[in-house]
């Protein structure tokens, strides 16, 4: 399991994660939190609080910055794409 797939499946089950301050809260019904989870996000606590960071830049963005930091990102996707075709090409001819 991942960050990502526990904060995914914990929102499933209807439990939100949120910061208070630097601290890893939690809301959820009576008695849906199981022992797995608070090892889970005892195990992952870290990387949940870094998600819960970048979801809430992400958030604050204006939707003309989430527009250009997408444009971005499929940019650095196919520069990726081609060097990674570059270097596959070179290394069969090597």
């Amino acid at each position: 399991m991942t960050a990502t797939a526990l904060l995914a499946e914990l929102g499933r089950r209807g439990m939100e994660l949120r910061l208070n301050g630097a601290a890893l809260c939690y809301r959820a019904p009576r008695g849906a939190l199981t022992d797995a989870d608070r090892d889970a996000l005892a195990e992952y606590k870290a990387e949940l609080i870094e998600l819960m960071h970048l979801h809430n830049a992400f958030a604050a963005l204006t939707p003309a910055e989430r527009a250009r930091l997408q444009r971005e990102a499929a940019e650095g996707e196919r520069l990726a794409t081609t060097v990674l075709a570059l270097v596959g090409e070179d290394s069969g001819t090597g």
